[in-house]
């Protein structure tokens, strides 16, 4: 790695590496750190001279992040930008491997005909099937992270054998 100092009177400390959201308080941390400068762990915590809990209360309290409906603004995002069904299932997935979640029941329940529309488009606008298909590839996906979606409260999806998912599309 080379370092290109270009003010000769600072010392260069460090360098900050990039952080993913998934490793929690060092995300947040990193995110302070780029803000602001900290003289030690406890000053990075500390905002209008109160130490916080943790990086994120921190960052939070610093107005870095605007609130914890960040998931359901990230979703209302993704569904006004026409992302696809698929791509708003994998968006929903990231926000709960992440915790970026706090009710996610709550957030499927709010999105859910929107992740699950090309599944109502190929069972004949059938929306509990289409609902049960969009479950099962969300479940798919939580899999790839060792997860389920009981682990966050969500639906089961509703199995059915060939013959009846050919009758009911």
């Amino acid at each position: 790695m080379h370092v290109i100092q270009r003010d000769h009177s600072r010392s260069h400390l460090t360098r900050i590496q990039p952080v993913r959201p998934s490793q929690g308080d060092l995300f947040y941390l990193r995110t302070i750190l780029q803000n602001r400068p900290a003289l030690s762990f406890e000053d990075a915590r500390t905002v209008d001279g109160m130490v916080k809990p943790t990086y994120q209360d921190a960052a939070m309290a610093m107005g870095l992040f605007a609130d914890r409906n960040e998931a359901q603004l990230a979703m209302e995002e993704a569904v006004l930008t026409l992302k696809t069904p698929r791509q708003l299932r994998l968006l929903f997935v990231h926000l709960l491997v992440n915790d970026c979640v706090p009710t996610p029941l709550l957030l499927w329940q709010t999105f859910h005909s929107a992740m699950a529309t090309d599944f109502r488009l190929q069972s004949g606008n059938n929306t509990e099937m289409a609902d049960s298909r969009a479950l099962d590839n969300i479940h798919a996906l939580l899999a790839e992270y060792g997860r389920s979606p009981s682990d966050y409260g969500l639906p089961v999806p509703s199995t059915h054998s060939s013959e009846v998912l050919h009758e009911i599309i």
